[in-house]
C-alpha cells in the first residue's frame, strides 16, 4: 500500500505524550469506506492485521522523522477483530532507543480499553 493510500486509510484525531510512562498515544479511526474492504471481506470488514502493522510503522516513522525499516517482529496477538466504522481506537506506543535501532511496543484497544492487537518489534533507523 502506498503512503498516500495508508494516510487515507486511517486518520489520527488526537495524539498526547506521557512524559512519565515514556508513552505515546493516539486516537485513530479506520476509514471504513477504503478500497481494502471489498476484499477484506465484502459482508463483514475487518481491518487487516499486517495493515495495522502498517498503521504502527507509519505512527513509529512520523514521531521520529524517518523511514525506520522494519527488520524483526518479536510479538504479535491479534486478541480480537477491529471493525472499521466510525469508533474510535486507542493506540498506545513505547519505545527504546539503541545503537541504530528502535524497539517498538503498542497495544491497541477501544475506547473501553478493551484489547484488540498487541504488537512488539525491532526497526533499524534509517
Amino acid at each position: 500500500m502506498s503512503i498516500m493510500d495508508l494516510q487515507k486509510f486511517y486518520q489520527v484525531i488526537n495524539a498526547t505524550y506521557d512524559d512519565l510512562n515514556e508513552k505515546h498515544q493516539y486516537e485513530i479511526v479506520f476509514n471504513a469506506d477504503h478500497i481494502v474492504y471489498k476484499g477484506h471481506f465484502p459482508m463483514q470488514a475487518v481491518v487487516p492485521g499486517v495493515l495495522q502493522i502498517e498503521v504502527f510503522s507509519d505512527i513509529l516513522n512520523k514521531i521520529s522523522s524517518k523511514q525506520n525499516k522494519l527488520k524483526l517482529v518479536k510479538n504479535v496477538k491479534y486478541i480480537s477483530m477491529i471493525v472499521p466504522d466510525d469508533s474510535l481506537y486507542i493506540l498506545e506506543l513505547k519505545m527504546k532507543k539503541s545503537e541504530g535501532f528502535v524497539h517498538l511496543s503498542t497495544l491497541l484497544t477501544d475506547k473501553n480499553k478493551n484489547k484488540k492487537t498487541q504488537f512488539s518489534a525491532i526497526y533499524e533507523v534509517a
